[in-house]
């Protein structure tokens, strides 16, 4: 096979995860969607965790372009980079379904809780989950869903014609254009900033917020809070936690709490100085889970 078919297989194989991991969004919608929310509702929710699921595969899948790039030279790593690719999307695919459960458990997505698991009685919550989760079914789910794209991507590129020889610029022009596709993926916006946590909050209701994270992204963010949290631990030393949040001293710690604690009073002069309704001409805060 011509490193241009392996080329089409590979971003028909992108394609096809991608529809597998929106399905998933789908489902996840509607099994826990509010009896208040219609499909209609969805659609912000639906529409930025296109660009999450884009970007987090894309990264999942980078270290297969990487060889799929270097079998131009080597043909030897073809093979290694379909088998590297799989294995990024399976990955993806599993953090999916593990969040998808963890939902139904805590109505949460992917959280700092589930780092529990290696801090308590791990057997024990182990074994809790194989007697009140349905184990067996989600990993049946898992390899339904790791298995399609990449069977369908073979068959329907199975009788494709292959020309004899490749022209050296259209190889060029198509590795090229292949990793500005994924580098724009990986960056999930074509605007001025990426795709942050904070554009995760799509709508006024949480739990169309709530399905805008795929797993990866949900378990990023939980790691973040996990690493936030052991940082400040009252049973850590404290030097060590200020160190983590950016305080080398104790000293720089306090100068910072004056200085917000001055900016506060200030403002609040200011404030007072204007005869307004408060309560009028304040903004509403936007509801969400983040």
């Amino acid at each position: 096979m011509t490193w241009t078919n392996h080329t089409k297989r590979a971003a028909l194989f992108f394609f096809l995860s991608i529809v597998a991991l929106s399905v998933v969004r789908l489902v996840f919608f509607g099994t826990y969607r509010p009896e208040t929310l219609t499909w209609a509702d969805a659609i912000p929710g639906l529409v930025t965790g296109l660009r999450v699921d884009l970007k987090w595969l894309a990264i999942a899948l980078l270290p297969a372009w990487v060889l799929l790039i270097a079998g131009i030279r080597f043909p030897a790593l073809r093979r290694a980079a379909a088998v590297a690719g799989v294995a990024g999307y399976a990955v993806t695919a599993l953090l999916d379904v593990v969040n998808f459960g963890y939902y139904g458990f805590y109505a949460t997505p992917v959280n700092a809780v589930v780092f529990g698991l290696f801090q308590d009685d791990t057997k024990a919550i182990v074994a809790t989950l194989l007697e009140d989760w349905p184990v067996f079914e989600y990993l049946a789910a898992v390899l339904l869903l790791v298995a399609l794209p990449p069977v369908l991507a073979g068959r329907l590129l199975r009788n494709s014609a292959e020309p004899s020889t490749e022209k050296l610029t259209r190889v060029v022009l198509t590795a090229v254009a292949g990793t500005l596709l994924l580098a724009v993926a990986v960056r999930g916006s074509l605007g001025t900033f990426p795709l942050r946590q904070q554009d995760f909050s799509v709508s006024p209701h949480p739990f169309v917020n709530a399905t805008v994270p795929n797993g990866p992204a949900a378990l990023y963010t939980a790691y973040k809070e996990f690493r936030m949290l052991a940082a400040v631990r009252p049973d850590g030393d404290p030097l060590e936690g200020l160190a983590k949040l950016g305080f080398p001293t104790r000293e720089s710690a306090h100068e910072a709490l004056r200085v917000a604690s001055e900016t506060d009073r200030i403002e609040g002069e200011a404030e007072a100085s204007y005869p307004t309704d408060k309560h009028q001409f304040t903004p509403p805060r936007r509801a969400g889970i983040f």
